[in-house]
């Protein structure tokens, strides 16, 4: 997923100034250093950014993340729901044979995707990793005759939620404004 940045209006006069002296530079310097401020509210919890909203560690968004010149890409990948190296949180947290114990009995499984909401999965279960190669505790389902691992939304989708699309789109724009203004100082405009 590619976000388009909404640019405020009110810095395009700054910007066509600068562009008519020759500064078409100090545009682009101001619009990359701004895309990277996005791109780093987006993967962070204290500004607003998508783990203020779900139970993702930064440094996962992070890796997803990149900026050119011109734009701001989201990696657009399914998450899974298990301990690390997974993306969101499960209960219980470590395997446990649930063999000779009644469907009914058994333990059920939740994940927490945004905080502070669990979730109950119904057909959900945790494979022995012992199992499975390379293998760590996660939630898994059958499909057909085989195991697959549950996978919730991807990082472009937390994007797209409002509050976390509100913050970065307001820390591109104020750090455009104040790049801008800076780039015309050292023009000397």
């Amino acid at each position: 997923m590619v976000l388009t940045a909404k640019i405020d209006k009110s810095n395009l006069e700054k910007a066509y100034k600068a562009v008519s002296k020759g500064g078409q530079k100090a545009v682009d310097r101001a619009k990359a250093r701004a895309l990277k401020s996005g791109a780093a509210t987006f993967s962070s919890a204290s500004k607003g950014g998508a783990p203020a909203v779900y139970k993702i560690k930064p440094a996962d968004l992070k890796s997803m993340t990149t900026t050119d010149k011109d734009s701001l890409t989201v990696k657009s990948r399914l998450l899974t729901i298990g301990v690390s190296p997974s993306h969101f949180a499960m209960t219980p947290t470590a395997y446990a044979s649930q063999k000779g114990i009644p469907v009914k009995k058994r333990k059920k499984m939740t994940a927490t995707i945004k905080k502070g909401n669990k979730k109950q999965m119904a057909h959900a279960f945790i494979a022995n990793p012992g199992a499975i190669n390379g293998g760590h505790a996660m939630m898994w389902e059958r499909k057909g005759k085989g195991l697959q691992p549950i996978r919730s939304l991807s990082a472009a989708q937390m994007l797209t939620n409002p509050k976390v699309e509100e913050a970065v789109m307001k820390a591109i724009n104020e750090t455009y404004e104040k790049r801008l203004d800076h780039e015309l100082e050292r023009l000397g405009l």
